[in-house]
């Protein structure tokens, strides 16, 4: 009777081969990991450049009303912009999670200062966001936005709520050349929430 030659893989080729493909994955989880959230936090940025658009637009055919004295503000929750949002869906950060936006209040909103003169306006727009996951943005000025001032908790921004009641918020001031330059501008016009929002 022959004897068969069988061949096979022993134990410790077995073994090697798992701990090969433990190492690959230890390396390649991570960096999947962060490429994710790196792609996350670019699409928060562009939608926050999306929302400053869209108040922009409307700023310029009346629906808000810009403030032409360098010390007023105008803010708009983005709860009352129509960007992301069907028939009453809430509006959500790119992290999947809704922004901080009640009926009376918000932490999550487009500011429009003007940084020039009366005469001379040189309007500027600031967006400040926060999810209800604590992911946030404090006051930046649009386009400036990079991933690392994008926070995983709300109080590593700081971001002030708005409310109806709101009379002042501190923003950056962009005529001024020193680095982190703030002024205080007292909200003239405020758009919190829409006119037939029921929610509280």
């Amino acid at each position: 009777m022959k004897k068969l030659d069988r061949k096979g893989f022993t134990l410790i080729e077995l073994l090697a081969v798992i701990v090969v493909l433990g190492v690959i994955l230890l390396i390649a989880v991570p960096t999947v990991i962060s490429t994710i959230t790196d792609a996350r936090k670019d699409s928060f940025l562009r939608s926050l450049d999306q929302y400053v658009d869209m108040v922009r637009t409307k700023a310029q055919t009346g629906t808000f009303k810009l403030q032409y004295d360098p010390a007023a503000a105008t803010v708009v929750s983005l709860r009352v912009i129509d960007l992301d949002r069907t028939d009453g869906d809430e509006a959500v950060s790119t992290f999947g999670a809704p922004w901080v936006t009640q009926k009376t209040s918000s932490s999550a909103y487009i500011v429009i200062n003007n940084q020039g003169t009366a005469g001379n306006p040189r309007f500027k727009y600031f967006y400040a966001a926060q999810d209800s996951d604590g992911n946030c943005i404090a006051i930046t000025l649009e386009g400036q936005g990079a991933r690392e001032d994008i926070k995983a908790s709300a109080d590593a921004c700081a971001i002030p709520s708005i409310t109806s009641s709101s009379t002042t918020l501190t923003i950056p001031d962009t005529s001024k050349t020193e680095a982190n330059a703030t002024k205080t501008v007292n909200l003239q016009s405020q758009y919190i929430y829409l006119p037939n929002d029921n929610d509280q």
